[in-house]
This record gives C-alpha cells, sequence and structure tokens, in this order.
C-alpha cells in the first residue's frame, strides 16, 4: 500500500501539470480559471486559488488543467468560489527567493497541488460569474462572513482579528506583531482551530446538554452534537486538525451508541488512514502532521507523566494534570516545530496554562455573541467580557515573551538528530523493551540534542556577507551575535519586507539585528571587523570584503569603475556580465 501510494503520487503530481502550462503558455495571452477559494487581504491585493480551465491560443481556447494562486489587486469587483477568472497578467512557477530562514512557498503550495502563480493588475483580469457552488457551501460562508462581520461591528480592530482567529480559525485579519506573539510563546496551536477547540466546545455543550437532560435523550444528544461539529468543521474551513478532531469524536459517539468498547489510539490512525485516502497530500500538511503527533505525544505519554508525581490537592492536581498533557503533546511535536520554525519557546507551559481559561471563555462567549448581537443589552455586557478577556490575553502573551530567554532561535535539525532523539524518548517511556534501555536512552538523547545544541552555537558564532535576494539591494552582515542589515530604500513602504528578510535570516542564524540604510553613502565597519566597506552608487554597490572587490549590478548597462571586480553579482532582472545572478538565490560573498 505505501508503494502503490508513493506511485500515485508522483503520476498526479501537480509539477508535471505546472510544466506543461509553462510550455504552452504564451505570456500575455488570457487564463481561464474556476475559483475555488478567495481570501480578502488586508492591503491592495485579494488572493485567489483556482483551476485553470481554458488557456487562450491563436487558435482559440484550448483546455488546460494546472492548479493557480493569482494575487488580484483591489478594484471594488468581488470574486466568489465558482466564479470563472480571466486573467492576462504574466504567470511564473512558484519558487522559493532562495534566502536563509524564508517561508518554503514551494512546499507550502505544493502540497496544496498547486505549482503557478501570477499576479494580475486592476487592468488585467475580468471576471464571469459562474453558476456558484453548492448551498451548503454558500450557506457555510454566509454565516461565516456574518460572524466575522459582527466582531467587526462590535469590537477594535486587534480584538475582532482574534476573535475571528480563535472562534473560526480566520487568521488574515491578525496583525504580524500578534501571531509572533503566539509563535514565540508556544501557543500558535489556540489561533488553529484543533482538538482544543473542539474539547472546549464539547464541554460546553455537555454542561448545557446536562441541564436539559429530563427533556433530550443521551443518544439524540449526542447525534446533535455529531451534525453541530461537522457544521462547525466546514464553518472554520475544513482543516487536517479540525477534521480530525471532529472525525474522532464522531466514531467515539458511534461506538458509544454501538455500545462497543474502542481504543483511542486506533481510531485515532483510523482517521488518518480515511482522510489520506480521500487526499494523499494531507500528509505533508504541517497542520495535520502537528495535530497527530500532539495526539499521539498526550496517549502514549500523558499517563506515565501524570503519575510521576503524586499530589493530594485537588486544584494543584488539576494544574499538573494540565502541565502534563502539555508536555506529552510537546515531547511528540518538538522536533518537528524545530524543523519547521527553527525556533523553541522556553515558556510554553507557563502561555498554555495561562491560555487554558481565557482560550474556554473566549470560544465560549464568542461563539454566542453573533447569536446575540441583535440584542442591544445583552450584547453590550457579552462584548464587554469578551474585550476584557482579549486583553487579558494579549497582555499575558506581551508579558511572557517579554521573559528574558523567553524564544530560542538557531535550530536547524538534521534528519539524523531527529532520529537519535525519536529512538530516545521511545526507549525512555519503555515503548521497546530491549537491554540496557536507559543507558542507550541516554547516549541517544545526548548525541543528538547535543548535535542541535552544537551546530546551534556554531551558527550564532557565524561570520559571513551574503546578499539576500530581492528587488532592491540588501547586504546582511554577521559578526558573531550582532547582524548588520544594510539597505538602499526606495520607498518607506519597502522597510517592513526588509526587516522581515532580516528577522527570517536571525532565526536561523541568532544576533541582534541593526539597520542601515547606506543609500546614496558609503559605510565602513572597520570597528567591527576591520575589513569590510559598502558604498552604494547609481548603477551598482560596491562592497570590499577583506581586500576583495564585489560589484552588485543593478542594470544590464555597463559599469565605470577603476577598481578590479573579483566577484559580480546581478539583482534578479541583471544576467549579462555576472558570476551569479540573484534570481537563483542568495550568495555568500564571505
Amino acid at each position: 500500500m505505501l508503494i502503490a501510494g508513493i506511485v500515485f503520487m508522483q503520476f498526479s503530481s501537480h509539477r508535471g501539470e505546472a510544466t506543461e502550462f509553462m510550455h504552452k503558455h504564451a505570456q500575455g495571452k488570457t487564463v481561464v480559471i474556476a475559483v475555488s477559494e478567495v481570501k480578502e487581504g488586508k492591503g491592495d491585493w485579494n488572493r485567489v486559488l483556482g483551476e485553470v480551465r481554458f488557456l487562450s491560443t491563436m487558435s482559440g481556447f484550448k483546455p488546460s488543467k494546472a492548479r493557480m494562486l493569482v494575487f488580484t489587486e483591489k478594484n471594488g469587483r468581488k470574486l466568489s468560489p465558482g466564479d470563472r477568472l480571466f486573467i492576462a497578467s504574466e504567470v511564473q512557477k512558484i519558487r522559493n527567493k532562495g534566502n536563509p530562514g524564508e517561508f518554503d512557498a514551494e512546499m507550502f503550495w505544493g502540497n496544496k497541488r498547486t505549482g503557478l502563480i501570477s499576479f494580475a493588475r486592476s487592468d488585467q483580469y475580468a471576471v464571469s460569474k459562474g453558476t456558484g457552488v453548492g448551498l451548503f457551501v454558500r450557506f457555510t460562508d454566509a454565516v461565516r462572513k456574518y460572524c466575522i462581520d459582527q466582531f467587526v461591528n462590535h469590537f477594535g480592530a486587534q480584538e475582532a482579528a482574534l476573535l475571528s482567529a480563535i472562534v473560526l480559525g480566520e487568521k488574515s485579519l491578525l496583525d504580524e506583531e500578534t501571531k509572533n506573539s503566539f509563535m514565540n510563546t508556544g501557543a500558535m496551536h489556540v489561533l488553529a482551530v484543533s482538538g482544543l477547540h473542539i474539547g472546549l466546545i464539547l464541554f460546553i455543550l455537555l454542561f448545557i446538554v446536562e441541564r436539559f437532560s429530563a427533556f433530550v435523550s443521551r443518544r439524540n444528544a449526542l447525534i446533535v452534537l455529531v451534525v453541530f461539529f461537522w457544521f462547525y468543521a466546514f464553518l472554520t474551513g475544513a482543516s487536517p486538525s479540525v477534521i480530525r478532531a471532529v472525525f474522532m469524536f464522531s466514531m467515539l459517539a458511534f461506538s458509544q451508541l454501538l455500545s462497543r468498547r474502542y481504543d483511542p489510539v486506533n481510531i485515532l490512525f483510523f482517521t488518518a488512514f480515511v482522510l489520506l485516502l480521500i487526499d494523499p497530500y494531507t500528509l505533508f500538511d504541517i497542520g495535520f502532521q502537528l495535530s497527530y503527533l500532539a495526539m499521539l505525544g498526550i496517549y502514549l505519554f500523558y499517563k506515565p507523566i501524570e503519575e510521576s508525581v503524586r499530589i493530594s490537592n485537588k486544584w494543584i492536581r488539576k494544574i499538573w494534570q494540565g502541565t502534563a498533557i502539555g508536555f506529552a503533546a510537546q515531547i511528540c511535536t518538538t522536533p518537528l516545530s524545530l524543523i519547521y520554525f527553527n525556533q523553541f519557546p522556553n515558556y510554553f507551559i507557563l502561555s498554555n496554562l495561562g491560555l487554558m481559561a481565557t482560550s474556554g471563555l473566549i470560544l465560549g462567549f464568542g461563539l454566542f455573541f453573533p447569536i446575540i448581537s441583535g440584542i442591544p443589552i445583552l450584547s453590550s455586557v457579552f462584548a464587554f467580557c469578551l474585550s476584557v478577556i482579549v486583553l487579558v490575553t494579549l497582555k499575558f502573551l506581551s508579558w511572557v515573551e517579554a521573559l528574558p530567554g523567553a524564544v530560542v532561535y538557531g535550530y536547524d535539525v538534521t534528519l539524523l538528530q531527529l532520529l537519535l532523539v525519536v529512538m530516545g524518548i521511545v526507549l525512555i517511556f519503555d515503548l521497546v523493551s530491549v537491554r540496557y534501555r536507559m543507558k542507550l536512552a541516554g547516549f541517544f538523547l545526548i548525541v543528538g540534542v547535543g548535535g542541535m545544541t552544537y551546530d546551534r552555537y556554531e551558527r550564532i558564532d557565524l561570520s559571513e556577507v551574503r546578499i539576500v535576494n530581492h528587488n532592491r539591494p540588501v547586504i546582511l552582515v554577521k559578526e558573531g551575535a550582532a547582524i548588520f542589515c544594510f539597505y538602499s530604500l526606495r520607498r518607506k513602504e519597502d522597510l517592513p519586507k526588509i526587516s522581515a528578510l532580516a528577522e527570517a535570516y536571525s532565526r536561523v542564524n541568532p544576533g541582534s539585528i541593526r539597520y542601515v540604510d547606506i543609500t546614496k553613502k558609503k559605510w565602513d565597519l572597520r570597528s567591527v571587523s576591520g575589513e569590510i566597506s559598502i558604498e552604494d552608487g547609481k548603477d551598482a554597490l560596491f562592497i570590499q570584503v577583506r581586500g576583495k572587490n564585489c560589484l552588485l549590478r543593478k542594470s544590464n548597462d555597463a559599469v565605470a569603475t577603476k577598481k578590479k571586480i573579483d566577484f559580480s553579482i546581478g539583482m534578479p532582472w541583471v544576467t549579462a556580465n555576472v558570476d551569479h545572478c540573484l534570481s537563483h538565490g542568495s550568495v555568500r560573498v564571505f
């Protein structure tokens, strides 16, 4: 079955479709796309995902097949799933820029079987209203939009964004600062609708159902809960993590209705099996991987951890049980998190304990607020309570994030290190019985964790000069724990993008960042390294590193210079007379 799955995925790979499309596509020709998903952006562009249906040729429109990501400039025209989008903009393959620590767009969209991208200005696209989508999808979209509108109309921008994220899984309204606070404190899972949300909603609904147990039988209550949870799953976007949670609850409810025994681990793997039968690419979804690993960790490690400490006090024991659940989930998810995010939140237990209460209250009040938003006095009371809870949550996360050593950057885990740590954990918890079990476990963990730590300190002490792939000259100079970001700025609006490049670099190669504008100036770093100088010119940027001259060309025109050039680099659009073009990725000068 494994071999059959690999073969099936190779034959259904989006890469072949994208390559075939690029061979057929002549730039400037019209492409017809069936819209499947629309995300309204906070800026001037909306994100549209769809399937290419037709491609214009000299002999007319010809059928074509490929999935494409299109960013459309806002101009008042509304796009909805089921519409037809006609674009005449340039189409490219989705490629990474090759900068250290950057978001892996190729992997992310490749797992969604999407390999093409286009940016369509308002004069480069047209919309044809289609037959639309099914009644159920239209209904869930309408309910979702109504709930978000109620949050936006009754709360401030930051509060509405957090409510939309926690209650509905809609994270597009969140600003980067809030997202970073949740990520740096190890609480990002609160923003992704998952088993945590399903468990909290189940607790709330069971509390309500118990109040009416005289009128509703247990069987009917379970059926109603299952139907509600599936509706909620599609309302929040049907992500793999929430589908997993709802599917597992449905199976548990089904076994109870039939008065049959069940094994949670078997149900966990059965739900994964069914989801992968429907879409094998779900296996590569980060949410799917983290969700199943967290649940596996809880099922395997919670009991041994919880029973390792005996606590008689009822309330302290509950706090310890919540802590044990967090530890159990983190054991399985940490290695994967280090691979994907290159960081570790040291106070994840503290932040999760604090959010156990507030996230439940936000979810409980937030679910009912759109229902009672039309009742003046009651909606005002709910809005006030929610505002206070959201404010407390954000202040708490800011406090945790500001603690010394709140987050550790610089982890770049290899497959061997990951396998050693996993083998050590398996042996510690006696999942596999072998001779000298604890000694082997200690050896594997020391080598695995020691290797990760050693590699991290090597990256902290790294010294290099790197030119990154960007539409403006950006040079990163790392001298131990200090990072200098030299940039040539055209507009102030470009600074956040430059800052994002430097911060992504610092996640892999840790250090404090200092930003320096070199527009029409010359800067020397003799006080730091004694051998680096950078000078910005009209047609090129000159970099001297340890006696060697590097030229960063801004155009294909000839550059007049009396200096001997040892290494020539071209901006992404410069291909003539260069040793390296930035379109192929960043380059290390030294």
